[in-house]
C-alpha cells in the first residue's frame, strides 16, 4: 500500500510541475494510458493525480472528452486576479515595513514577482497559505505572459517594491493598482498565453 501511494505522489508531481513549466501545455490532452507509459506507472495512479489536478483546476475534466490541462477563459482569468488581490490584501494586512531581499528588481520578472509576493506575505500559514499557493499556481501562465502584455512592467514590478519599503497604507494601495491593471487586460494577457501555449514548429 505504501508504495502505491509512493507512485501516485510521484506520479502527482511530476504532472504538476509539467504543467506548471509549461511541458504540458494549456487545453493539452491528457490521455491516461500514455502518461501511464510515459511516467512507467499503471493508469491508477494517473487517475488519482489526473483527480487531483482537476480539483485543484490546473487539469479539466470534460465529459465526453476526458481531460486537457486547464485553461481559463476571459472572466475566469479576472476572477482569479481578484480574488488574489483579496488574499494579497488579507495576507498584508500584518505587514510590517523590512528590507527587501538585495537585487530583487534586478531579477527576471516572474522570479521578481514572487520574491516580492514572498516578502509581503511571509509568516501566513493555514487556509490563506494554501489559497495563495493555490491560486499562484493557476496563475503561473498569465505571468509569464504579463511582460509581453503590459506596459512598463518594470514601473510595475518597482510601484510594489517602493511601496513595500514605505509603509502598509502604500503597500496596500500598490496591490489595488497591481490587480486593477490585470484584471482590465485579462482578455490580452489571456491571448498572450495561448499563443505561448501553442506548439512549436517540429514538435
Amino acid at each position: 500500500m505504501a508504495g502505491e501511494t509512493g507512485v501516485t505522489e510521484r506520479v502527482y508531481a511530476t504532472l504538476r510541475e509539467a504543467i506548471l513549466n509549461g511541458s504540458l501545455r494549456a487545453r493539452e490532452h491528457l490521455d491516461i494510458e500514455t502518461l501511464a507509459a510515459r511516467l512507467q506507472a499503471s493508469a491508477t495512479p494517473v487517475r488519482h493525480a489526473l483527480a487531483v489536478l482537476t480539483v485543484e483546476r490546473l487539469v479539466k475534466l470534460t465529459p465526453g472528452k476526458g481531460y486537457a490541462v486547464a485553461f481559463w477563459s476571459e472572466r475566469e482569468l479576472s476572477v482569479l486576479y481578484l480574488w488574489r488581490g483579496q488574499l494579497a490584501a488579507l495576507a498584508s494586512a500584518a505587514y510590517e515595513v523590512r528590507p527587501l531581499p538585495s537585487n530583487l528588481n534586478k531579477r527576471p520578472y516572474v522570479e521578481a514577482l514572487a520574491g516580492v509576493f514572498t516578502h509581503i506575505e511571509e509568516g501566513r500559514h493555514g487556509e490563506l497559505a494554501r489559497a495563495i499557493a493555490a491560486a499562484d499556481a493557476r496563475l503561473t501562465l498569465a505571468r509569464a505572459a504579463e511582460p509581453e502584455v503590459l506596459e512598463r512592467i518594470s514601473a510595475h514590478l518597482n510601484d510594489l517594491i517602493g511601496a513595500s519599503q514605505q509603509s502598509r497604507a502604500k503597500l496596500q494601495a500598490a496591490l489595488r493598482r497591481h490587480f486593477k491593471t490585470r484584471v482590465r487586460e485579462a482578455a490580452r494577457i489571456r491571448a498572450r498565453a495561448g499563443l505561448a501555449a501553442l506548439p512549436r514548429n517540429g514538435e
